[in-house]
């Protein structure tokens, strides 16, 4: 169901309408091989829990996901409480076998359009919540939100903004992307001038957490180096995603040639050493003609100094697939040389659902990883159930058999009463954590509204 409310979702793909001896290396080490996948029997999933805003249509409610062993965030940047899609975002604690909301989180200078809770993440008692909407200056710059848990509650421990002085009027996208490992944030500005005067390329930002306090507070906080491609293109878009784990660090540029990620790996003086930082690799899609082809729209990574690190890769908007917007995913281990070690850009092979992938389906969202799982959801696709709802969404797990990635699992959701999937949107977002598997559907039709949004849980193998 639409609206004539601006959607974020619909922001978003706008926002995005953006050698081979080691493509054989790759295929014979089979982390980024292209096989038809085995047909996988289709089960019924069961959620354990479902989880619903505060009563009020249209709110976005799991646009996004994050979570840490025992905790859960939710995104709702079109939530009205402190303004007409002000936004907010709520944490759910597991207490016994249950899903409890714990609080609900509020930008504490919230003001109309800040879309809060466009993106989140989360990392035992931090939470970063990005504003992409949010005016500073009389400007449309973005913000992120710190949030840390006092053992009692969870408060905000300091705001976010783009490197002053503001370079440029209009949208600069500062927290539309926003990632957390350890004592490390990064937060994304796609529209960033960082090469030339009123040239918008995009930028990433580090900051660092410095005992209990983050670094050059009070605000502003200054990020403790700049992220940006060694070659920058103007309306890239880079630093539309970005993920952390560890000593790396991903970030995309969706709008350029059909999309790319590039890798950056801390460098052995800490991420302060440089002002600016460059990266160590760039991937690319090795199958993909389609300059649309959004790559690097949904990412993640997985640090990993013995087996080599893991990244995945959605590209929604790929044509080359199976028909318009039919999406696209990918999967690749680090080169046995290194990121550094390996001639860029690395071409990426996508991996294969052993359902069908149809136009209109934007396979290469809900994309997580954990271990030796990964999981991309096809939102806007429908389910292996006869009679099933039309383009209610889709999630798939894939895990590596030790030849290549290949689809386990398929998750969906199934009216108790009729029988037929019910929740549009599903697996537009997904967090993995050991057992616990979390689901957006952003698109939800519930109890709390039309459109409202809902998150689903699932407990499954570890």
């Amino acid at each position: 169901m639409f609206s004539s409310r601006f959607v974020v979702a619909v922001f978003l793909l706008a926002l995005s309408s953006v050698g081979t001896s080691l493509a054989a290396q790759l295929q014979l080490e089979g982390e980024a091989k292209h096989r038809p996948a085995p047909e996988v029997q289709p089960l019924i999933p069961s959620p354990v829990a479902k989880l619903l805003p505060d009563p009020g249509d249209l709110q976005q409610f799991g646009i996004s996901v994050a979570m840490s062993p025992g905790r859960i965030v939710v995104g709702s940047p079109l939530d009205d409480d402190g303004g007409v899609d002000a936004g907010a975002a709520y944490v759910y604690e597991l207490i016994g076998c249950s899903w409890v909301r714990q609080q609900k989180l509020w930008a504490p200078d919230a003001a109309a359009g800040d879309w809060f809770g466009l993106v989140v993440a989360m990392e035992d008692d931090v939470i970063v919540v990005g504003a992409g909407g949010r005016e500073e200056q009389g400007q449309l710059t973005g913000a992120a939100y710190v949030f840390e848990w006092t053992g009692a509650e969870w408060v905000v421990a300091v705001k976010l903004l783009p490197p002053a002085p503001i370079p440029h009027p209009g949208d600069h996208g500062f927290g539309n992307g926003v990632a957390i490992s350890h004592d490390v944030i990064v937060v994304g500005s796609p529209d960033a001038t960082t090469c030339g005067t009123n040239a918008v390329c995009g930028a990433a930002y580090v900051y660092i957490r410095s005992g209990s306090s983050w670094r050059d507070e009070p605000n502003p906080v200054v990020p403790t180096t700049t992220l940006a491609p060694t070659v920058s293109v103007q309306s890239s878009h880079f630093g539309d995603q970005v993920a952390i784990d560890g000593d790396i660090i991903v970030a995309s540029a969706p709008n350029v040639a059909g999309g790319a990620v590039y890798v950056f790996e801390k460098p052995a003086g800490g991420w302060g050493v440089n002002l600016v930082t460059t990266e160590s690799a760039k991937l690319v899609s090795a199958t993909s003609a389609d300059p649309g082809a959004a790559f690097g729209i949904r990412l993640d990574v997985q640090w990993d100094d013995i087996e080599g690190d893991l990244i995945a890769i959605g590209a929604w908007s790929d044509d080359d697939y199976d028909g318009t917007n039919s999406g696209a995913g990918y999967i690749i281990r680090e080169p046995p040389g290194g990121w550094a070690g390996t001639i860029s850009p690395i071409p990426v092979t996508p991996v294969e659902a052993s359902h069908l992938i149809d136009a209109g389906d934007f396979f290469g969202m809900g994309v997580s990883i954990d271990g030796d799982r990964v999981t991309i959801g096809a939102p806007y696709g429908p389910p292996p159930v006869i009679g099933g709802g039309v383009n209610s969404g889709s999630l798939f797990v894939f895990e590596y058999d030790g030849a290549g990635w290949a689809e386990t699992q398929q998750f969906y959701v199934l009216d108790a009463e009729s029988g037929v999937t019910y929740s549009p949107s599903f697996g537009y977002a997904a967090a993995l954590s050991r057992s616990v598997l979390v689901v957006g559907a952003l698109d939800d039709d519930n109890v709390a509204g039309v459109d409202a949004g809902a998150v689903y849980v699932f407990n499954i193998s570890p």
